[in-house]
């Protein structure tokens, strides 16, 4: 069902806004870009699912920041004109594509393609905290003992440099196991549907570079 897209491959841009946040981030914990050959897990296989379309300035940044965590990251594009799909393969995703018909038919169709039943579901403008990263890396090393764990997704607004002052948040399932829950089936909403499971509650954070 998930038929592969292949592009010849363009040096992309880089969005440096999004690269300072992390990388001049004191006290972390991880290096984002820490290869997942480093990090031996004995609990669960994980895989990254993102979707995206003209997001090449800013997956790169999502993309590394992941790459401590799986050797699965999935990117589903639907008809991307700039070089979103050359920046995905050439840090080693595979990518889809498929053609949009709404955030939930996306975020399932990515689920779909896979390999593991563990999924971390982002969008290609998502970057995952290296403080959340060693937390995922120990969760899933002990194995998790629920369906599914929301984030806390701080909202960075254009030309800052990070988050505002007591900024709030939004705490979405984003992190769970499929078998056992999945994205709604909504063309407008792109939540998780828990089907009245417990979840847990992840520290760390996962932030949302918005471009409005």
């Amino acid at each position: 069902p998930c038929a592969k897209k292949t592009f010849v491959e363009v040096v992309p841009r880089r969005c440096h806004r999004v690269k300072d946040y992390f990388y001049k981030k004191p006290n972390a914990t991880m290096s984002p870009v820490q290869s997942p050959a480093e990090h031996v897990s004995s609990g669960p296989k994980l895989s990254v699912c993102i979707i995206c379309k003209n997001e090449a300035d800013r997956l790169t940044t999502c993309l590394e920041a992941v790459r401590g965590l799986t050797d699965d990251i999935v990117v589903v594009d639907s008809g991307s004109d700039d070089d979103s799909v050359a920046v995905a393969e050439r840090l080693g995703a595979r990518v889809f594509f498929n053609a949009w018909h709404g955030y939930g038919p996306q975020k399932r169709f990515s689920e779909d393609c896979a390999r593991n039943d563990w999924v971390l579901n982002l969008d290609a403008d998502e970057v995952v905290t290296p403080e959340l990263v060693a937390e995922i890396q120990a969760l899933m090393t002990t194995g998790p003992a629920l369906a599914g764990y929301r984030l806390r997704i701080l909202t960075v607004y254009p030309r800052k440099p990070g988050p505002r002052l007591w900024a709030d948040f939004n705490n979405y399932v984003r992190l769970y196991d499929r078998r056992r829950m999945r994205f709604r089936d909504s063309p407008v909403h792109d939540t998780g549907d828990t089907k009245d499971q417990p979840v847990g509650q992840l520290e760390g954070t996962l932030v949302h570079f918005a471009s409005w």
